[in-house]
């Protein structure tokens, strides 16, 4: 048993901890869910220990769209956090931070379980990866009134991630909800730089 649970906590080592994260501050933190699968799914919108991260997806959420939330699903999937971990610390490395946040993210097709297991195809989107901070813009694009909350790595915008309105440049957001202005889309083609953290219905 003291194998077991030595084992355990280096396998959860790099993984979804609970710090907040992001200009939203969720707070995601995994449970101990079983080794060997693939994905899990945990539904939080009613769990009591998940307050603090619903209450920070939800209000993420209506602040930009009013519809009411119907559930919150965490998706944990370890392999597809691995590649991600470590694309992330590898812009980290290479321009001194990450410039990590959280975006949403509709597709007009059925390709959620697709992205759930094997994460995003930028094919789908003409090379790119579209994100945005703005939860009614997304909506537009989320059809089953299900989508995406994305935890993405911008590195530095202009190299490693672009901002469709031109002005967030480097490591500064000028032209979105972060920095004030309107335009709050932002495209990657690195699949690895992005991880589907939750799925929302509304």
């Amino acid at each position: 048993k003291t194998l077991w649970i030595i084992q355990r906590h280096v396998a959860m080592a790099g993984l979804p901890d609970g710090a907040p994260q992001g200009a939203c501050r969720i707070p995601m933190a995994w449970d101990q869910t079983p080794l060997g699968d693939v994905v899990h799914e945990i539904d939080i919108t009613r769990d009591p220990t998940c307050a603090a991260e619903v209450a920070a997806v939800t209000r993420y959420f209506q602040e930009t769209h009013s519809s009411p939330i119907r559930f919150i699903r965490r998706i944990q999937n370890e392999s597809l956090w691995r590649v991600y971990d470590a694309r992330r610390q590898q812009v980290a490395v290479a321009r001194g931070t990450a410039n990590e946040d959280y975006f949403w993210h509709g597709s007009r097709t059925n390709a959620d379980e697709a992205i759930k297991r094997g994460g995003f195809d930028a094919s789908f989107g003409g090379g790119k990866i579209w994100v945005s901070t703005n939860s009614r813009y997304s909506v537009g694009y989320s059809p089953q009134k299900v989508m995406f909350l994305v935890r993405a790595t911008l590195g530095c915008i202009g190299s490693d991630s672009t901002h469709v309105g031109g002005t967030s440049r480097g490591f500064q957001r000028i032209d979105d909800r972060v920095g004030g202005g309107t335009d709050n889309r932002y495209t990657l083609s690195d699949a690895r730089q992005l991880y589907p953290a939750y799925q929302v219905g509304f």
